[in-house]
C-alpha cells in the first residue's frame, strides 16, 4: 500500500532517526488489498525493517494499517502507535469477558495507560487494578 504522509511522530532534532508510526492517506494499493479506498484517512506502525515517516510517501504492509479514528486527529493517531501496540503484545491471552483481574503497576506512563485503558474497554475485564509512584 502506498500512502500519502500528513504527520508522523518524531523528534525533530534527529532527523537522521529512522522513524515508522505515522499518519496519511492512501495513495494505492494492490488489488488484492481490501477495506481501504484512495484517500482513506489512516495510520500505521510502518515497517520495522523499513523506515520512512519523515519522507513525504512511504510504501508498508497493508496488515499494519488501520483508519483513523474520527476522534483523533491525524498527528494524535500517528503518535498512539507505539504506546498501543506495545500495551498489545504484553496482553497475557485474557479473553474478552474473562471473569479474571489484572494489576498495571505505575499506570502514570504511556504504555501502562494504554493498557488500563485495553482491559477495560477492549477485553471488558471486570478488576483492573492500577498503581502509580
Amino acid at each position: 500500500m502506498a500512502m500519502r504522509i500528513t504527520a508522523s511522530a518524531h523528534l525533530p532534532f534527529l532527523k537522521s532517526w529512522g522513524l515508522t508510526e505515522l499518519g496519511g492517506s492512501v495513495e494505492a494499493a494492490r488489488t488484492d488489498v481490501q477495506g481501504f479506498k484512495k484517500w482513506a484517512e489512516v495510520y500505521c506502525s510502518g515497517s520495522p525493517i523499513r523506515h520512512g515517516s519523515n519522507a513525504e510517501y512511504q510504501l508498508t504492509d497493508s496488515r499494519s494499517v488501520a483508519h483513523r479514528p474520527k476522534s483523533l486527529t491525524m498527528v494524535e493517531a500517528a503518535a498512539m502507535q507505539l504506546t498501543w501496540n506495545r500495551a498489545l503484545v504484553e496482553r497475557m491471552e485474557f479473553k474478552q469477558g474473562e471473569d479474571a483481574g489484572i494489576l498495571i503497576v505505575n499506570e502514570s506512563g504511556g504504555i501502562d495507560s494504554a493498557a488500563s485503558q485495553i482491559a477495560r474497554t477492549i477485553l471488558q475485564l471486570p478488576a483492573v487494578v492500577t498503581t502509580t509512584s
